[in-house]
């Protein structure tokens, strides 16, 4: 918000619009824009959601003697007003964000505009708000209009997703296999409660594990032929918006990093 009382002659040059048509016109195009519209005291206000913007006429008035251009300072001094008033009514609520995860080509073209993450070679972590209805991935943007700190936002992610309970259940007797017992909310993404991660601690020190879908995970202990029989099970059908990965984790130490296949040439001998 701006606000600067002003007193700026006429300017007829160039073809230019006069200090009072300006205002008039300048008025009317806000009005259209947000509704009702006001001017006291050489200033410009007006009132959205409860709200109250003020600008300078100086300001934008100065603005357009400048650059000669209407139509363009209309809409930078309306960008800029949206921008103000999105900041005072978007608050981030810090105990319903969660980190999820997501393929890499998640978000496509727009995906740097969101915060994000590295946890394995082709999955990002994403922040996310919970609106009951959906979830809204936070951008850069909104985080540091926030007025909160990356870290404080990824520590509040954390520390609410390990309020999430979920657990393990074996999959197939014989080769011990585990899946999610059941599909919360998050699904595989609780992968990143540190309170999950002690039930992995609880079946081995060195894991495989897959994470195919946003609702699929898979665990087992690390073996040559569990690494056979996890590689076939991501392998199955899944609609393309829930895939997350078709590759097999190794998991070991609290860190998870991609199982290379070797080329190994191998010849059947009688």
């Amino acid at each position: 918000m701006c606000a600067i009382i002003y007193n700026v002659k006429n300017n007829k040059e160039g073809g230019l619009l006069n200090q009072g048509k300006f205002i008039s016109k300048f008025k009317i195009d806000l009005e259209k824009e947000f509704g009702a519209v006001k001017i006291k005291d050489n200033n410009i206000f007006l009132r959205i959601k409860n709200t109250e913007v003020c600008c300078s006429l100086q300001d934008v008035y100065r603005d357009y003697i400048i650059s000669g251009d209407y139509n363009n300072v209309k809409d930078r001094y309306i960008e800029l007003i949206w921008d103000v008033i999105s900041k005072q009514h978007y608050k981030i609520n810090l105990d319903v964000i969660f980190p999820v995860l997501r393929p890499c080509t998640f978000g496509g073209d727009n995906a740097g505009k969101f915060y994000r993450e590295k946890f394995a070679e082709d999955i990002m972590i994403y922040f996310v708000e919970d609106k009951d209805e959906l979830w809204k991935y936070l951008t850069l943007k909104e985080i540091e209009d926030s007025g909160y700190s990356v870290e404080e936002i990824k520590n509040k992610a954390f520390q609410n997703i390990n309020k999430i309970t979920n657990s393990l259940n074996v999959l197939d007797e014989n080769i011990r296999i585990y899946s999610l017992a059941f599909d919360n909310q998050l699904g595989s993404s609780i992968i990143l409660s540190e309170k999950f991660r002690k039930q992995l601690d609880k079946i081995g020190k060195d894991l495989l594990v897959a994470i195919p879908a946003q609702d699929a995970l898979l665990v087992s202990k690390y073996t040559y032929q569990n690494r056979y029989i996890m590689k076939n099970l991501v392998k199955v059908e899944i609609e393309e918006k829930y895939r997350i990965s078709n590759k097999l984790y190794r998991y070991k130490n609290n860190k998870i990093m991609l199982v290379k296949d070797k080329n190994v040439n191998l010849q059947l001998v009688k």
